[in-house]
């Protein structure tokens, strides 16, 4: 069985929108999780760096997590 840790690093929220302003009738949200690397520490653990976005269109906020996951398990497992 894997066990996952997750370390946030880095984490930013920023919103565009006017707090006056309606929203718009519309919006789309992008979703993108990026692993940036996988450094396989031994033979039953890897520390992987990820980026985790969130932008909307129109452009009302974005939203971005850095971090790094520890998994933990048999290397059958990976």
């Amino acid at each position: 069985m894997l066990r996952v840790t997750v370390q946030i690093t880095n984490l930013t929220g920023e919103r565009f929108w006017g707090y006056e302003s309606q929203l718009p009738p519309q919006i789309q949200i992008a979703v993108n999780f990026n692993i940036v690397g996988l450094d396989l520490k031994s033979e039953s653990t890897a520390d992987a760096p990820f980026v985790f976005t969130v932008n909307y269109n129109p452009s009302i906020a974005q939203l971005s997590v850095k971090g790094r996951a520890q998994v933990f398990g048999e290397r059958r497992d990976f």
